[in-house]
């Protein structure tokens, strides 16, 4: 290759490079790194009253609601913030706690968790995690229910406190049974 065919190959280089930079300023590369907003539902006492109340999170915006999901459930996993710490959320989630994979069937979300989703804390605790784990999964339209598999199989059981709310899957509906409160805002 000849000199002047180099000097070509870098002006082009050059300006594809110059181009590319420029409509990203222009708000084309803004589809690339869109976000949206969704809700987690985290945990606060308030007179010896546990309250499962939903705060507001950015994800990036994806176009299969599967994806949107599962971005948001590792959200809930993650916790609050030192901010929200401040003002007495708390989660009653394992930060060990995987989403192995998720499904849609009809109005009802298969979650596939690991076995650290069922580890730790008494009868209440869990009835709380399973209420933040519904209420997050279900402001997505559509959803209506929740099914829990854990390590792939389905349980009937959630963890050793014999809570058997999980057999079947779990609406927002079913939570009312649970001695928490349950602030039914959170719906996208």
């Amino acid at each position: 290759m000849g000199k002047k065919e180099k000097i070509i190959i870098y002006i082009l280089l050059s300006i594809f490079i110059i181009l590319f930079f420029a409509l990203g300023f222009w708000g084309i590369s803004e589809k690339f790194t869109e976000q949206t907003s969704v809700y987690i539902f985290l945990i606060r006492q308030e007179n010896n009253k546990i309250i499962v109340e939903p705060v507001k999170r950015k994800i990036k915006y994806y176009n299969k609601i599967e994806k949107r999901i599962e971005n948001t459930m590792k959200e809930l996993i993650k916790g609050p913030t030192e901010d929200e710490k401040e003002k007495g959320f708390y989660t009653c989630l394992n930060g060990n706690t995987k989403i192995l994979n998720l499904n849609i069937e009809g109005d009802t979300l298969n979650l596939n968790f690991s076995k650290e989703v069922e580890e730790g804390g008494g009868t209440l605790l869990m009835e709380a995690r399973i209420a933040q784990i519904v209420c997050t999964a279900t402001q997505f339209p559509g959803i209506q229910k929740v099914r829990f598999l854990i390590e792939g199989e389905p349980k009937k059981y959630f963890s050793g406190e014999g809570i058997t709310i999980i057999e079947k899957p779990v609406s927002r509906e079913d939570l009312k049974e649970f001695n928490i409160e349950i602030t039914e805002e959170g719906k996208i």
